[in-house]
């Protein structure tokens, strides 16, 4: 925390500096009568040699001679947040500092609404005095508007801090939706054994692409126990609903554990979760999951990591193990550019067959902010099953299924955009799947229109 004070106060000093010492000659606003010229000038000469205290001093007097006066008010508020930083002062004093800088920005916002950076500046206060609702609010109003790039990444950093400091978060989404193959059949008809020809009759009206409507719900709650550790506890519930219901789901998950933070850029948590799977077309089935996740902050890079071990549970009482590793990584090489990695492999082994399972994946994308705040998000994942067992007749000589799976995804969203607080993006998905066992290559493309309400 102390860090990210001092990155904050360095980007006010910065704004500062920019705006108002090195135009000390006019001024920041353009407000000032002629006359003031020189007493904004010893103003900002009393900054630059530190005597921020005695600048205060003087703006105040200012600001009670001259109450119209905006920029001598933005001086005032952007003085008593540096000046609030000094070690000596007390938390009391801090505060009635803090105050005093949210006291001069309303006024300013009183009499200009529209001072979209004004709004910028108090929010950053608001955040300072712990005041994380009336932070957001600001963030939120400066967000709606036309906004620098920089700027705009620098505030959802700060948005990101009031999330995490948060005991609680949560998420509502619905989505309106296109499978063109919801359930992964081959376009092929036609197998053969022992190279005999054999067509399968397919019923025409069991049509496998179709409409449906997604919603999802999830939460989390973090009880803090010590400086570093937290007891997590949350979950999700996942339903989808097709036309004719007979691919319908609903998936309940929750899990609970220790979290730690290491130091201030890495962490660790060690979950355990149960989860219930219901389908209109086969039986359900349970999940008992142990799940390690860690967190890392490595410069420009953000690394994340989960282990996975569990077994499935199904109605008729057969079990199945299995284990996942993942990690993924996002580089920030500008506010508009950054890239992405994912590496994972996924084992499974059922009890009541011999037709174990590894996966391999890997997968690289790009999000870019493009202009008019529309960003793309696009990604290319690759896997590779390997099964074990044998396959015939899909197989004719009875060896080891081989499948490569790819998919190429597209998400579209345009930033600060929301209709009654939910956002809407564009998802796209193009999946393939080729496979050496007959009847289990296919085609699919998904098509989402998504709306995502977070609190």
């Amino acid at each position: 925390m102390k860090i990210f004070m001092k990155i904050t106060k360095t980007f006010i000093l910065i704004i500062f500096w920019i705006v108002c010492f090195f135009n000390a000659g006019s001024t920041c606003w353009g407000y000032s009568n002629e006359q003031l010229k020189p007493d904004l000038i010893i103003i900002h000469e009393l900054i630059k040699k530190g005597r921020s205290l005695e600048a205060l001093k003087e703006l105040r007097m200012m600001a009670d001679h001259y109450p119209d006066q905006l920029d001598i008010l933005f001086l005032w508020g952007i003085t008593a947040v540096e000046e609030s930083y000094h070690p000596n002062w007390t938390k009391e004093e801090r505060e009635e500092l803090l105050d005093e800088a949210i006291s001069a920005f309303q006024i300013m916002l009183s009499k200009e609404p529209n001072l979209h950076r004004i709004h910028l500046e108090l929010a950053r206060v608001y955040f300072l005095k712990g005041k994380d609702a009336l932070a957001k609010k600001h963030f939120k109003k400066v967000l709606k508007e036309e906004t620098p790039v920089y700027v705009e990444k620098n505030i959802q950093h700060f948005l990101a801090q009031i999330k995490k400091r948060r005991p609680w978060q949560a998420m509502i989404s619905f989505a309106i939706v296109y499978d063109s193959n919801i359930d992964k059949i081959s376009d092929e008809d036609t197998i053969y054994i022992y190279s005999l020809p054999f067509t399968l009759d397919k019923n025409e009206d069991e049509d496998t692409s179709g409409t449906g409507l997604s919603l999802r719900a999830s939460g989390e709650y973090q009880h803090k126990m010590t400086e570093h550790l937290r007891w997590r506890m949350g979950g999700n519930i996942n339903n989808m609903n097709y036309q004719g219901s007979k691919f319908d789901t609903i998936t309940i998950l929750g899990y609970a554990g220790p979290g730690w933070s290491l130091n201030q850029t890495n962490e660790l948590s060690v979950l355990a979760a149960f989860r219930h799977n219901q389908n209109s077309r086969t039986s359900h089935y349970q999940d008992v999951e142990v799940r390690i996740e860690t967190s890392h902050l490595l410069g420009l890079v953000k690394m994340n990591t989960q282990a996975l071990r569990y077994n499935r549970y199904f109605q008729d009482g057969k079990e199945q193990t299995g284990e996942s590793y993942e990690a993924r990584a996002l580089l920030s090489l500008t506010p508009a550019f950054q890239a992405k990695a994912k590496i994972g492999q996924k084992y499974e082994s059922p009890e009541f067959n011999d037709r174990s399972l590894s996966i391999s994946s890997i997968e690289a994308g790009l999000t870019l902010a493009l202009p008019q705040q529309i960003n793309l998000d696009l990604s290319r994942e690759e896997q590779r099953v390997r099964y074990k067992g044998n396959w015939f007749p899909y197989i004719e000589d009875g060896s080891s299924r081989r499948d490569r799976v790819s998919v190429f995804r597209l998400n579209i969203h345009r930033d600060n955009f929301e209709l009654f607080g939910f956002r809407p993006f564009l998802s796209f998905e193009k999946e393939k799947r080729r496979s050496n066992a007959q009847l289990h290559s296919y085609k699919r493309t998904f098509i989402g229109l998504n709306f995502t309400l977070s609190y």
